[in-house]
């Protein structure tokens, strides 16, 4: 269960030079112009990128970077939903400490293995001149910065100094939480712990990280100030076993997952600024919407001219979830399609309701919303048999059916390049991406409690479609007789 939380007062603060409003305490700024570089009228394309380096993608990353701007970077793992949080608690924290994010690839994480499956770059999934335009923040990719090696040419093995937040998370103090990405970027890090002050229970504090990227944060944080005590152990890097103090032109940090303005897991809560001032204004890439949008069309037989109906999307999470119903039997722990089902009609009652249109007499409820598609880590085939026997639909990746992506897939993978470099989408990243951008589609939500991906779907399709969304709670023994119960009740 999640810690829980009390409401915080809040005070509104005059943001950087743009005028962004960023919530928590009053944060000076300083005017130095080594900070964030904010377009105000940032345009797409590689011209905008040198404003921010030196040039095309270097052999070292150090070569690329500019003497006069200060620089921010991190790494991600886990699932996608976890790890697109932590890319904008990166870029989150970038605004509170004047600096460029230097945005990482995604790692595969619970797909499968980072050298079978490839990567995804951010701006390959993630809209960034739309961010741009939305937010006026810069930010760059690794393969903007640095070159990307190949099996015929390597890339030069850069080592650099950072900080790390998993060695001393939840009281530990485990090694650095280790990158794939390493490998595939040609990096090597040496960590130096972060201090205790950054602590928030057992997440670090956006404003206690931030202050690691000024002079005085940054000395106070090696413990090199007045207020000095035991100067912390820096981990060798793994790889050379160099030890490197953390770098403060190019702000380094092994993950960023943990990391809240005042409660953990604030992501939860409605006031998460991270999402405010950053997730909200991340939307999908053209090319992923395209995608989306083709399986979507060959899943309901749409020609391309036609719209796309409005539809209420499920998220039924449970395989990997078992571990919180205890010793519990999982059909009692999690809803069936039968209970699923009444928060559909619970949804779609409340958009036909809310329909400017709607009278008693003109809107019919079962031709309204009717489009019902539900995605789920679920491998009983009872469940699935239920769900069809109920006129849901479903894009068939528990049964390995492609066929609404394939030939989607294999005409958007080839079509651009980035210096020099295909932008290639591997295979095995589509459903989870397809899944994701679905969710975002859809103008009805019905989503599993605990769930990162539940949660970013109902607030895109809260705050993007103006939509309705729905948790549907789980628990051991909650559904104990729910199969009996509505058996009798037909």
């Amino acid at each position: 269960m999640l810690p829980s939380t009390t409401l915080v007062r809040w005070f509104i603060a005059p943001a950087f030079t743009t005028g962004l409003l960023l919530l928590g305490f009053l944060w000076n700024h300083s005017s130095a112009t080594s900070g964030i570089r904010l377009a105000v009228a940032y345009e797409q394309g590689q011209s905008d990128v040198f404003r921010l380096v030196n040039g095309p993608p270097t052999s070292s990353v150090h070569d690329n970077l500019r003497n006069d701007t200060l620089y921010i970077t991190g790494f991600v793992q886990g699932g996608m939903t976890n790890s697109f949080m932590s890319a904008a608690n990166l870029i989150y924290l970038a605004m509170l400490s004047s600096r460029i994010p230097i945005m990482p690839p995604f790692s595969p994480g619970n797909i499968g293995g980072l050298s079978e499956i490839g990567p995804i770059h951010f701006g390959d999934v993630w809209n960034i001149p739309l961010f741009r335009e939305q937010t006026s923040v810069a930010l760059l990719e690794w393969r903007e910065v640095k070159k990307m090696g190949n099996a015929s040419q390597p890339a030069m093995m850069d080592i650099l100094g950072c900080w790390t937040l998993h060695a001393t998370a939840h009281g530990r103090t485990d090694p650095p939480h280790g990158v794939d990405m390493f490998d595939y970027l040609a990096l090597d890090a040496s960590y130096t712990p972060v201090p205790d002050r950054t602590r928030l229970e057992d997440h670090k504090s956006f404003h206690g990280i931030a202050t690691l990227g000024y002079p005085d944060g940054h000395a106070q944080g090696l413990e090199l100030g007045p207020q000095a005590h035991d100067k912390p152990s820096p981990f060798p890097s793994s790889r050379f076993g160099k030890v490197i103090p953390p770098d403060h032109h190019l702000m380094c940090m092994d993950t960023v997952y943990y990391v809240s303005g005042t409660v953990p897991y604030e992501w939860f809560q409605d006031y998460s600024p991270a999402w405010k001032f950053v997730g909200r204004h991340l939307k999908f890439s053209d090319r992923v919407l395209r995608v989306t949008e083709a399986a979507l069309r060959r899943l309901w037989n749409l020609r391309e001219d036609e719209p796309i109906p409005k539809f209420i999307a499920v998220h039924a999470r449970r395989t990997d979830f078992k571990g919180h119903c205890d010793d519990a039997p999982t059909e009692t722990c999690f809803p069936p399609p039968s209970i699923i089902a009444r928060y559909v009609d619970q949804v779609r009652k409340q958009l036909i309701d809310r329909s400017p249109h709607n009278t008693s007499a003109s809107v019919s409820t079962s031709g309204t919303y009717e489009k019902v598609l539900i995605m789920s880590d679920e491998t009983d085939s009872k469940f699935w048999d239920e769900v069809r026997g109920r006129g849901w639909w479903t894009f068939g990746w528990e049964r390995n059916e492609w066929s609404p992506l394939e030939l989607e897939m294999e005409r958007v993978t080839s079509e651009e390049e980035i210096w020099g470099h295909r932008r290639i989408i591997p295979k095995r990243w589509w459903p989870t991406l397809v899944d994701a951008a679905c969710q975002s589609l859809a103008t009805g939500f019905v989503g599993s409690e605990y769930s990162t991906m539940s949660l970013l779907a109902i607030r895109r399709v809260r705050e993007w479609n103006g939509g309705v969304g729905v948790i549907v709670p789980f628990g051991p023994g909650m559904y104990l007789g729910a199969q009996a119960v509505e058996a009798n009740s037909s």
